[in-house]
């Protein structure tokens, strides 16, 4: 007996049915596709000659997990809900075994869960990854999985969202057989079945259990490890007291208290941040006009323009996809110091495990140097990083363009100039395009693709087919001073500086927007990135700021003392051994400057000081959106996510002015923009797009010139 479904296979051979998936591309477990998995278990349940269900995929994948464009319709609600289906398979009459390819996550797994075997094919990843959208396993996942396997364990898994091997899976006891090919399934399963022949299917969940000491203490000790990684969140702890409440009680009310939990989290504005994320970062590979079918110029050979930390950085990130990658400097030692310092960097991987000895090997063997632009004629896609000056950056394009054969793609690394006016001097400008990498760049995610006015269709798609091959979240931009991260950055940046002359400790500023969530307070982060840099972004900028002399005023006073921050051991803080700590001596220096501007020194808020940073970066945003510098909101929050430690649970500065509501940052800059003079009538105007918005009711998300 065969029968083909949209959504499921089913067919009869013997006393077995096999109930394979075929909702491509990734069997999510939509409406449809539930209905049909319930239906064919009841063809199954109702023919005598059936004793075994084989749920499995036709396709590649045995299932992503639940379909997340439902959440919150009617449609994930309909039943038979992915709950109820697990439930159905966990208390079917008959034996179910799971025959689990590629990958099972999620909601895919917790179908596998309920299963009463499971085999897997080696190299196969299983995972419940729910705490990255700020919700947890909500069809029994914090019930059966712990009383599988160790119950820490189980906790631990869920609270780290990764997915394990097959191998380890089996170790752990979630895998009954682990296949070395799909090819071995069918011999697999005939012995399982052999094995589990004319006994009846016996639910090891039902029954609640005790939390071991040992166990217990082993979640403590995580618990207080993770602190810091889930601070703002919800959803770990949650986890944790579902399995740690869940265990002592029997099935149903264990997952009763699951389903509460899991609404509790869903509900949050952590999970519609973290959610907002996750679909912003697929939307932003979507760029109107350009196809698949437009990246066909194949990147095969890489070359960096320029040996120093930056152009370091890139190379490591080609080296390690395997791409072969030539440095180029006119410096001699510079190379050589270059050279050495990418392969301490390999070396420091290969130690600590992030790379095998191999791929160390290959990576060496992949690099090269050279002196002379002659040496770089056959590159496919060449990456100036050299000194952020426009004269120096025109003279290096106008050598790529007599040296470089005609097909290859000239980018930029630049972080605020103007990329039109780079392509101009080129006479190939179809063929230029920005690639802003962020530092440190072979650590940092984030990759600004920067389309210029004449960048063609191929260049841009080829370029952003090559971020996903180097592993890098990529957001095609325009041209503006500083794209849309820097550029963002300068009004959040002048807020804190400025609030340091108004009467705030440095420290004050950071504490409060640490406590917000970011990585990093911008202070330290300006230390961190140096004062000069600060100084020097300031001032290619300069039009915009231009009779206001408070503007980094504390930056350019640092920069003349020669305290230039960590790596002269003093900037705005000290750092005696390389320790942290705030000098009373730019306090001084703080009060001094606002005295001779005039600025009255006065107490500071911590909300005040959020306000200002985080409602200044907002409002810059709605104003590349506007101008269409960005494509959509979502865009702008996934460059501040992945390039400024903007917390992700907070789903990025625009996803945040939506969660507060629009109305409400409105009223906060207009108030700022009356309450602080004229400072604020000068920096605190309200962007229009911002304005419009609010007054109708709409949200940024809402906004698009896709």
């Amino acid at each position: 007996m065969s029968e083909v479904n949209q959504y499921v296979d089913y067919r009869r051979e013997g006393d077995m049915a096999f109930l394979s998936m075929c909702h491509a591309p990734v069997n999510t477990l939509c409406y449809e596709l539930r209905c049909a998995i319930d239906h064919y278990l009841s063809v199954a349940e109702q023919d005598d000659n059936v004793q075994v269900v084989v749920l499995r995929s036709n396709l590649v994948a045995f299932s992503a997990g639940a379909d997340i464009s439902e959440f919150g319709t009617e449609k994930s609600f309909a039943e038979p809900s992915l709950p109820a289906l697990c439930d159905r398979i966990d208390q079917f009459p008959k034996w179910v075994i799971a025959e689990i390819s590629t990958y099972a996550l999620g909601g895919g797994l917790e179908l596998a869960l309920a299963a009463d075997k499971r085999i897997a094919t080696q190299g196969c990843k299983l995972g419940l990854p729910e705490v990255n959208l700020g919700i947890l396993p909500g069809a029994g996942g914090t019930q059966r999985l712990p009383r599988l396997i160790a119950s820490s364990t189980a906790a631990i898994m869920m609270c780290d969202g990764k997915p394990i091997s097959a191998a380890q899976a089996a170790e752990l006891g979630l895998i009954d057989v682990v296949l070395e090919s799909a090819e071995h399934a069918e011999a697999a399963l005939l012995q399982l079945w052999k094995a589990c022949a004319g006994t009846k299917p016996v639910n090891m969940f039902e029954q609640a259990y005790t939390l071991e000491a040992d166990e217990a203490a082993a979640l403590n000790a995580y618990q207080e490890q993770q602190a810091r990684r889930w601070y703002g969140l919800k959803s770990p702890f949650a986890i944790v007291d579902a399995v740690t409440q869940g265990m002592a009680m029997p099935l149903g009310e264990a997952l009763a208290l699951e389903r509460t939990l899991f609404d509790d989290c869903a509900a949050s504005p952590q999970a519609r941040a973290l959610q907002h994320a996750f679909f912003a970062e697929k939307e932003a590979l979507k760029v109107p006009g350009i196809g698949r079918d437009d990246a066909h110029l194949a990147i095969q050979e890489v070359a960096i323009i320029g040996s120093g930390l930056m152009g370091c950085g890139i190379a490591i990130n080609f080296l390690l996809a395997g791409i072969p990658t030539r440095l180029l400097d006119v410096n001699v030692e510079a190379l050589e110091k270059a050279r050495a310092y990418i392969q301490k960097t390999l070396e420091s991987n290969r130690d600590k495990g992030r790379i095998s000895a191999q791929k160390y090997e290959q990576a060496l063997m992949a690099l090269a140097t050279a002196c002379d632009y002659e040496d770089i004629a056959n590159a496919d896609l060449v990456i100036e990083a050299v000194f952020e000056d426009l004269a120096v950056k025109q003279s290096v394009f106008k050598e790529l363009d007599r040296h470089c054969k005609p097909d290859a793609i000239l980018a930029s690394n630049t972080s605020t100039l103007d990329l039109n006016a780079i392509a101009d001097v080129c006479a190939r400008p179809e063929n230029v395009i920005g690639l802003h990498f962020f530092s440190p760049a072979n650590i940092m995610k984030l990759l600004e693709v920067v389309r210029t006015e004449r960048t063609s269709a191929p260049v841009l798609a080829s370029s952003l087919k090559l971020a996903k091959r180097i592993n890098k979240v990529a957001v095609t931009v325009g041209v503006c001073y500083g794209f849309v991260g820097n550029r963002m950055v300068a009004p959040y940046s002048r807020e804190a500086f400025r609030m340091i002359l108004e009467g705030a400790r440095p420290s004050q500023v950071d504490e409060a927007l640490r406590e917000f969530g970011m990585a990093m307070g911008p202070i330290e982060m300006a230390d961190m990135a140096g004062i000069d840099v600060g100084c020097m972004a300031a001032l290619a900028n300069q039009q915009e700021w231009q009779g206001e002399e408070s503007y980094q005023a504390l930056q350019f006073a640092l920069r003349e003392q020669g305290r230039l921050g960590q790596k002269t051991s003093a900037g705005v803080y000290r750092y005696d051994d390389g320790k942290k700590q705030e000098d009373p001596e730019v306090l001084v220096l703080a009060k001094s400057i606002a005295e001779s501007l005039g600025i009255e020194q006065r107490s500071l808020t911590k909300d005040e000081i959020i306000q200002r940073c985080v409602f200044s970066l907002a409002n810059e945003g709605f104003r590349i959106l506007e101008e269409g510098i960005a494509q959509r909101s979502g865009d702008i929050d996934v460059i501040y996510l992945n390039g400024y430690g903007f917390p992700r649970w907070r789903g990025g500065p625009m996803q945040y002015a939506d969660e507060l509501g629009l109305q409400t940052v409105l009223q906060g800059l207009e108030a700022l923009q009356k309450n602080l003079g004229a400072y604020g009538e000068r920096w605190f105007s309200v962007a229009p797009l911002l304005k419009t918005l609010a007054q109708t009711n709409r949200s940024a998300q809402s906004f698009s010139n896709v």
